[in-house]
């Protein structure tokens, strides 16, 4: 089989970021979160999700395993962290438990 084929069998059989996005998404809102989806004009850097609730608000990048931000993207994550978000790069069970456990600190507090 050619490789092109391959690797286009090979990416149509990961799963997309969105995909994770939106089922976190649909998770949060179930939960009684408002959730933001981040789309700046002129700046794809942003985190993809605002997330309100009753707990801190997070903004949430969305990655594929084993993916990681681009170096602009960390960038703007720190400038975010220094002013005092939350920001969390996760997949979709990774962004649920870190929600479930800022929900706990805020309980804890």
């Amino acid at each position: 089989m050619n490789p092109r084929t391959l690797a286009a069998i090979k990416r149509a059989r990961e799963k997309r970021e969105c995909e994770d996005e939106r089922k976190f998404v649909d998770w949060a809102r179930d939960e009684g979160c408002v959730c933001l989806k981040l789309n700046v004009r002129g700046n794809r850097d942003w985190p993809d999700q605002w997330v309100v609730g009753d707990m801190d608000d997070m903004l949430i990048e969305f990655k594929r395993a084993g993916k990681k931000p681009t170096p602009k993207q960390y960038e703007l994550h720190e400038r975010l962290r220094r002013c005092k978000f939350v920001v969390s790069v996760d997949n979709f069970e990774d962004a649920k438990k870190f929600a479930l456990a800022a929900r706990l600190m805020l309980r804890w507090r």
